[in-house]
């Protein structure tokens, strides 16, 4: 029992790594290496068919409506947070995971630079350009057959344009 535990926790620790890594080598890409420090990486065994979620931070004075951003962002600095599901990493192949840590990053790299929420529009393909993605997909392809879908009991309300995210606990 120990040894699959500290198996799957290498696992992660790994994909975390590796995350932090590739963020480094694309902040440096686009000029913005103080981002670095303000974006935080978590693996979460709840997402069932959204390989990755991205969240971005506009800074301190934005105030927020949802409990949960609050308590992520409350006085920090201009930055982000992604989340990726440790269920659909274990099922993706390499190139997959790479693809989407750097789309995830693309998310709030563009939103940041944009100071708006621009989903996967023109400043989202162009910073995917940017990081070596030109022809970059919306969408995974990871099998997700037997993951159960949660089903939407939130939704997040950007407070910088009228986009609503749906979320689920």
């Amino acid at each position: 029992m120990l040894n699959l535990i500290t198996v799957e926790l290498s696992k992660e620790l790994i994909w975390k790594a590796q995350a932090a890594a590739m963020l480094r080598y694309y902040c440096q890409i686009l000029n913005t290496p103080e981002l670095i420090n303000y974006i935080e990486i978590v693996f979460c065994n709840k997402k069932r068919t959204t390989i990755g979620t991205a969240w971005t931070h506009f800074g301190p004075e934005i105030t927020y409506s949802s409990r949960h951003t609050l308590a992520e962002f409350s006085g920090k600095p201009k930055g982000g947070l992604v989340k990726f599901s440790t269920k659909l990493f274990e099922r993706a192949k390499e190139e997959d995971r790479i693809e989407t840590i750097a789309h995830e990053f693309a998310h709030i790299l563009a939103n940041l630079a944009t100071g708006k929420c621009v989903g996967h529009g023109k400043e989202w393909k162009q910073t995917m350009s940017k990081l070596g993605y030109p022809n970059a997909s919306r969408c995974h392809e990871v099998d997700v057959t037997g993951l159960t879908r949660r089903q939407t009991r939130f939704k997040l309300k950007c407070p910088n344009c009228p986009r609503i995210t749906k979320i689920s606990a």
